[in-house]
């Protein structure tokens, strides 16, 4: 008969057992701990790496009459859109050889942020729009695009190739550099470099949204606050009772707040000007966490702003108080004016 003293024994013993060795003619691939050989020779390579012969972006549709320099891509609020890019690689054992192509794009800050691979363009029509597109934007000169057109073309030594990533609005706004690459078919990588690389500018675009029009504070008690609690779901339309804001542009918001009194309709006039608020912002990852900024006590007319940044992507929860102290019952009426900037 076991004993737990003697059970325990065994379990300890079970744990300290290492994993058995794979039989004899077990796959090795399917082991936990594997040692993969690695080979390779210092220039082997015969004729030479794949090359990026020119690269840009497009659509250029925030400035559409091209006044300014580079490529401008307009957001969509709340949404995702896409950015394509253009490339032309050529390769010293024939274009043929091109097995793979890609780009590296990288945040305004520097940060990797997504890889792409990318198609052939076997469309004259398409290359020639493309190609024609990049001199409208100035990616191109005349003389630059005549050139890549004649490899495609008359010395069928280079290829068009687009790679289609996408852009969201919870990506802040600046300049991303984008880095077109080709591998090819023994596995050499073009290098980094001025040509290989351009840039498009994510405009700069504020957008706040809200799912309510209205404040009901409903019965309002003397001698304590009433709070109209707002909550993280943006809801359709604006008739929501639980107030949500949505930063859905590209850039940080700041959020001001001006109560107006709110006055009492039936005589004598009286006022309510002793309000609070609360602001709270989800995580960058939408996680939520803390119990958000609150400002007490707001006084009618007296415009107060939230020190904690309204950032893109989630919504955000916003309540709402009033406090009455001494005033007669009645019907009071007021606004608040909600700012984003």
């Amino acid at each position: 008969m076991f004993t737990k003293k003697v059970l325990a024994i065994i379990l300890a013993l079970m744990l300290l057992t290492p994993v058995a060795a794979l039989a004899a003619g077990e796959d090795p691939s399917t082991g936990l701990s594997n040692t993969i050989q690695t080979t390779g020779v210092i220039g082997s390579q015969t004729g030479g790496l794949p090359e990026v012969r020119g690269t840009w972006n497009a659509p250029d549709d925030s400035d559409p009459t091209h006044l300014e320099s580079g490529i401008q891509v307009a957001i969509v609020p709340a949404g995702e859109r896409n950015v394509t890019n253009y490339m032309v690689v050529t390769d010293p054992n024939g274009r043929a050889d091109i097995n793979d192509v890609f780009v590296d794009v990288y945040h305004p800050d520097g940060s990797f942020k997504l890889q792409s691979h990318g198609e052939k363009v076997t469309s004259d029509t398409e290359i020639a729009a493309a190609l024609a597109e990049a001199v409208a934007t100035g990616e191109l000169t005349a003389a630059e695009s005549a050139a890549l057109a004649d490899e495609i073309g008359n010395l069928q030594t280079a290829y068009m190739y687009k790679t289609v990533f996408p852009m969201n609005s919870c990506q802040y706004h600046g300049i991303y550099k984008v880095e077109a690459r080709a591998v090819d078919k023994v596995g050499g990588m073009s290098l980094v470099t001025p040509i290989s690389t351009c840039t498009f500018e994510w405009v700069m675009t504020k957008v706040l949204a809200r799912d309510f029009s209205s404040v009901d504070y409903g019965a309002i008690t003397l001698g304590s606050e009433k709070v109209v609690p707002g909550n993280f779901v943006m809801e359709s339309g604006q008739n929501s009772a639980t107030p949500t804001i949505h930063n859905q542009g590209n850039v940080d918001l700041a959020i001001t707040l001006n109560f107006s009194p709110m006055v009492r309709s039936e005589a004598p006039v009286k006022t309510i000007t002793h309000f609070d608020a609360k602001l709270h912002v989800p995580n960058a990852d939408g996680s939520i966490t803390g119990i958000g900024e609150s400002i007490d006590p707001i006084t009618a007319g007296t415009p107060v702003t939230f020190t904690t940044p309204l950032i893109p992507c989630h919504p955000s929860k916003l309540n709402f108080s009033v406090h009455a102290d001494t005033q007669p019952s009645g019907t009071y009426s007021g606004s608040v004016l909600l700012t984003a900037f």
